[in-house]
């Protein structure tokens, strides 16, 4: 620790802004070395708010003067202009005038002559005009006021106005400058009071442990890292002083694991210190004009208490209020655990899965008996389903960060239903495909909204989970093949030559069973379980009470507490706000008082600019634009894939089974139920995978990809129907490791409050080219390997592209 003592500059510059005193001795300052450093940090932290706040003045009052100075040279020529028509004179190319002699021109100008004036009325429409010679102007002084001057006068009014404008704004831009300067000093005194109680309480732990026994220090040490999971023990970081001079903006989070869990930092340190916000170039050579040094750093080993996982995001890449909120959410949810309301809603959001796999699946069961009554092209009434997904995905990913995760949730399943039973009475095709792309529109909102629904509302150390959600997809699968199996195979036409509807009613029953059953889920997820709206988008439009309301609701249904409480998400809310500045707010653009105040068409603008503004904040840093682009471009090929796969899979399957002289129905629905027996596993391996340390999402979905694509191109070379049988069940399985794996990684990358625009986005991907994939096979012979070896090129390509991905969410807390 330095000896110097504080150094003492002027209090203030001219115009008196304070300056901001470098602190050189932090035990001196803070009164000693057992001193508390909380009350000075929370007094950097209120001076630092005040900077911000005059920051925030000044330069709204740059801005104003930037627009109002070439306003008054306007008018000053104008002025001028007028009076040397007046006087008969040429215009003055200087800027100054002589006053005394414009005084004298107008005691001897006896005769006034009109002005001519030529006036702009539109772009290329103008009107020439005769002005009457007048000795007075009027001058808009703003607020409704305008006075009458002589030319004269005015002219002298407005040189002065200039002046003064101009005189003013260089004052500002100084101002500014210098508020910088004080702001980064204040930053870096709390940077350095931080580090000083870290260096102070590692010291402390040091010499308690050397006081300890070697034998018992080392039981000790090996029992923590037994207890202490390798994927929750942080890696050692540089202090937040030397991050600030050096540009590298992370800030470490320490809690004392070895001292009877006494809290070194609370969770919330982000919020309160924000530093690396302004960790740049200037800043740095600020704070190294101030004489800091590196030798003032201190190395600080960063590792959480046990049961927490390291943040996704830092306070840098995403809103900072909502961070600092969003991680006293997590820790309530870890604090209330995996209970009750969890694994009632990994039941109830896995029947989002289930549609989501049943009807794309449904388009391909059916579509031997519809093409037979109405003689249509097989592609179109997958094409019409994928319109609809496309819709759906757009209206319910994108809409659910506005309107809430409970309504779209809640309503989706109800869509599906309605519209899939009023399907199953179809009299021709082009309603049969209208009534599809509805049941579409519900369909394409159960993923974006239900993985963001689960997410939220599950402890960090289960979201494996949401790789697990897709055993429901296979579930799908399997039930869709057991009930279209028997009632396809009893109640269909032979040949398509002789298929009237009497004969040909079994995809009718079909529609009318599995819609029925759509009504049922929709049933149980609004009458038996009751959702309640998710958390982190409450505290994301500035809901906090209600926030709270939830989480303590959820604690009682777990049988557990929940300790958090209004007045802290809106202490680290404020903290966070004061230091991230001003552009941050902590209540959205349009919460639910204001929307009942203002028309529809406005709460419709409204809703459009703030789902802009969800969808920038997913391209704000460079990084995370990269994560989500590359997110989106996976999405879409494996959609591609998939689709042009999985949609004409029974097709396939049959007409293969004619050429290996195997091509009944039954047969071919015995083949689809197999199938999705095979894919079950796949959920819980995909569970176990992700949670390896050596492989992570990102390499379980290369790895699957990859696997995925190797048994497709395996399927060209079947020579019997066992052999094509065995080839898709290695397909099926890899397929739902690839897919679990898939719609697990999305969600959990992207923050919550874009977390329905960020999967809404990757949806819509997926869907326009699922729109794309009927096209293909319109122009494409499905008898032969072409469709299989695009899928397959695909999804390797997608498979290296998931490599690239910037962030690994295996054992850190998406929030």
């Amino acid at each position: 620790m330095s000896g110097s003592k504080t150094e003492v500059s002027p209090d203030s510059n001219p115009r008196g802004i304070p300056r901001a005193p470098f602190i050189t001795d932090v035990e001196e300052h803070i009164g000693g070395p057992n001193a508390e450093v909380e009350p000075v940090l929370a007094r950097f932290q209120d001076a630092l708010a005040k900077y911000r706040y005059m920051e925030h003045n000044l330069t709204q009052r740059k801005a104003s003067l930037t627009e109002k100075i070439p306003d008054i040279k306007k008018t000053l020529q104008m002025v001028e202009f007028l009076k040397e028509q007046r006087d008969g004179k040429q215009a003055k190319t200087g800027e100054e005038d002589d006053l005394e002699d414009l005084e004298d021109d107008e005691e001897t100008d006896s005769e006034k002559k009109p002005i001519k004036m030529t006036f702009e009325l539109n772009d290329t429409l103008y009107a020439e005009a005769e002005l009457e010679n007048t000795d007075t102007v009027y001058l808009w002084l703003g607020a409704n006021v305008m006075l009458s001057y002589e030319i004269t006068a005015a002219i002298e009014l407005l040189r002065s106005k200039l002046k003064s404008a101009q005189e003013n704004l260089e004052n500002l831009v100084t101002d500014l400058e210098y508020l910088k300067e004080q702001v980064t000093i204040m930053e870096v005194n709390m940077a350095r009071v931080y580090n000083w109680d870290v260096k102070r309480r590692r010291i402390q732990r040091e010499n308690e442990a050397a006081e300890k026994p070697k034998k018992s220090s080392r039981h000790a040490r090996s029992y923590f890292q037994r207890k202490q999971p390798p994927a929750r023990r942080r890696s050692v970081l540089s202090s937040p002083v030397s991050t600030i001079v050096g540009g590298d903006t992370k800030t470490p989070i320490l809690e004392d694991n070895e001292s009877k869990g006494e809290t070194m930092v609370k969770r919330e340190s982000d919020a309160k210190l924000g530093i690396a916000r302004l960790a740049n170039a200037h800043d740095g050579a600020v704070a190294e004009s101030k004489g800091l040094d590196d030798s003032s750093s201190s190395e600080l080993a960063t590792t959480e208490h046990e049961g927490h996982s390291q943040d996704l995001y830092d306070s840098t890449q995403i809103d900072p209020v909502y961070h600092a909120k969003a991680r006293l959410l997590g820790d309530a949810m870890d604090e209330i655990g995996m209970g009750k309301y969890q694994w009632r809603l990994f039941v109830a959001a896995g029947f989002g899965w289930f549609s989501d796999s049943v009807w794309p699946l449904l388009s391909g069961l059916i579509l031997t008996p519809v093409v037979n009554e109405f003689n249509v092209k097989t592609s179109y009434l997958s094409l019409s389903l994928n319109i609809g997904l496309l819709v759906g995905a757009a209206f319910w990913g994108l809409g659910c960060d506005i309107i809430g995760r409970r309504w779209s949730f809640n309503i989706t399943l109800f869509l599906s239903g309605v519209f899939g039973i009023a399907a199953g009475g179809s009299q021709n095709f082009v309603t049969l495909a209208s009534l599809f792309a509805v049941v579409g529109v519900g369909v394409g909102g159960n993923m974006p909204v239900d993985s963001a629904v689960f997410l939220e509302f599950i402890p960090a150390s289960h979201q494996y989970l949401l790789t697990v959600l897709s055993i429901w997809w296979a579930i799908g699968q399997l039930l869709g093949a057991l009930v279209t199996w028997p009632l396809i195979a009893n109640f269909s036409c032979t040949s398509a030559s002789d298929c009237p509807e009497s004969e040909n009613r079994g995809w009718r029953y079909v529609l009318f069973t599995l819609g029925g059953l759509m009504l049922v889920m929709w049933g149980i997820r609004t009458i038996v379980f009751r959702l309640f709206e998710s958390p982190r988008f409450l505290i994301a439009h500035g809901r906090d009470e209600q926030a709270v309301r939830v989480l303590q609701e959820v604690a009682r249904i777990n049988g557990t507490q929940c300790s958090l409480t209004v007045e802290q998400l809106r202490d680290a809310g404020r903290k966070a706000g004061a230091v991230a500045g001003p552009e941050f707010c902590e209540s959205s653009l349009l919460d639910e008082k204001d929307s009942n105040k203002v028309g529809v068409v406005r709460v419709a603008k409204r809703s459009l600019q703030e789902t802009w503004i969800h969808v920038k904040a997913l391209f704000s840093t460079p990084k995370v634009a990269w994560s989500t682009s590359l997110l989106v471009f996976l999405w879409g090929i494996i959609g591609l894939a998939s689709t042009l796969y999985n949609s004409f899979l029974p097709f396939l399957l049959a007409s293969k089974g004619a050429h290996f002289g195997d091509a009944t129905l039954t047969t071919t629905y015995r083949n689809t139920v197999i199938l999705a027996l095979t894919g079950i596993p796949g959920a819980f391996l995909a569970g176990w995978i992700v949670e390896l340390p050596t492989v992570g999402r990102r390499g379980s979905l290369t790895i699957s990809c990859a696997a995925t694509a190797v048994f497709l191109f395996a399927t060209t070379t079947a020579r019997n129907s066992n052999a094509l049988l065995g080839w898709n069940c290695g397909y099926s399985l890899f397929s739902n490791i690839m897919y679990g794996v898939l719609y697990a990684i999305s969600p959990e990358i992207f923050p919550a409050k874009d977390r329905g625009t960020g999967s809404g986005l990757t949806s819509i991907a997926t869907r326009i080219f699922g729109v794309l994939a009927p096209i293909i096979a319109l122009y494409a012979d499905i008898s032969t390997p072409v469709p299989v070896y695009i899928s397959g090129a695909l999804i390797i390509v997608a498979g290296f592209s998931a490599l690239l991905l910037p962030f690994e969410p295996r054992g850190k807390a998406s929030l």
